[in-house]
């Protein structure tokens, strides 16, 4: 929420970029990004901590989606606003 509050708004450049970054990611074409479809997008496999032992690459997973996970319900679900 903190860095959503001082980040500079979006200008339409970057919100495109955003928005073809998440149709990428987005293989359902629901408006949704779920783990599975992350699955094979991103490689925690040589995340410093699934390296080190201390997470797994299921936990970093998660994690990199609780990046995105903000505003309203924590449901697993990344939508597009909140990929935003």
């Amino acid at each position: 929420e903190f860095i959503q509050g001082v980040r500079d708004p979006l200008n339409e450049r970057r919100r495109k970029l955003v928005h073809l970054a998440f149709s990428k990611l987005d293989k359902q074409n629901d408006g949704f990004v779920e783990p599975n479809e992350m699955i094979g997008m991103y490689d925690a496999k040589c995340h410093p901590d699934v390296i080190s032992g201390k997470s797994t690459e299921l936990e970093i997973m998660q994690e990199f989606l609780d990046t995105f996970d903000v505003g309203g319900e924590k449901d697993g679900k990344v939508t597009r606003n909140e990929f935003e």
